[in-house]
């Protein structure tokens, strides 16, 4: 009985963060390569809604690209595999425990996103150099960041743990977006890493 509610709360949580997804306060974003920070731990379920902007990454420089444009990603980007995955796996977990786990898995795996993303942007892009720049800025101040999502979230116990990792979590599934966002207007045929099992 109990593992409809969690799975209820779950989905729920999905459509609250992919909803505020590009909502909220944004800072310019700064390349990324691989994060090495670890997701370890997670946290409260309650403020999801300030998950999805928590410590986004919106990249906002590229204001050249035409609003059509940004419409035509939002479409290709709503149908990544991480997220159809996620979706999948989210409705099987039952126990706060198989969540706080799920919500790690998809946080290295968008940290595996970012790196890929980085990488073809590199491959794309003629400006590599203020790339990098905004790589290195964000790489270096991404501790803090980290740091700033799990501070945000306060108490102790497994709800806490949940609340933390899917904020993580959605930071980095938001850089990841940031950058196939720059992408898609050099090659709007990108694809993920990540490939469904």
């Amino acid at each position: 009985m109990q593992k409809k509610p969690l799975a209820i709360l779950a989905v729920s949580l999905l459509a609250a963060s992919l909803a505020l997804s590009g909502c909220g306060d944004t800072q310019p974003a700064a390349s990324s390569t691989a994060p090495s920070e670890s997701v370890s731990s997670a946290s409260n379920v309650s403020s999801t809604s300030e998950a999805a902007s928590a410590g986004a990454e919106a990249d906002e420089s590229s204001s050249d690209v035409p609003a059509k444009t940004d419409e035509k990603f939002e479409a290709k980007f709503a149908e990544n595999p991480i997220d159809a995955s996620y979706d999948q796996q989210s409705g099987e977990v039952s126990t706060n425990a198989e969540m706080i786990s799920l919500e790690e898995t998809y946080a290295g795996l968008w940290k595996s996103e970012i790196s890929h993303a980085y990488q073809q942007l590199l491959e794309q892009h003629s400006d590599t150099q203020a790339i990098e720049e905004d790589q290195k800025a964000w790489n270096d101040n991404l501790s803090d960041q980290v740091q700033q999502i799990k501070d945000s979230v306060t108490g102790d116990g497994s709800a806490v743990t949940l609340e933390r990792a899917v904020k993580l979590k959605n930071f980095y599934r938001e850089k990841a977006k940031s950058l196939y966002s720059q992408l898609y207007a050099y090659d709007q045929e990108y694809t993920y890493i990540y490939t469904p099992y």
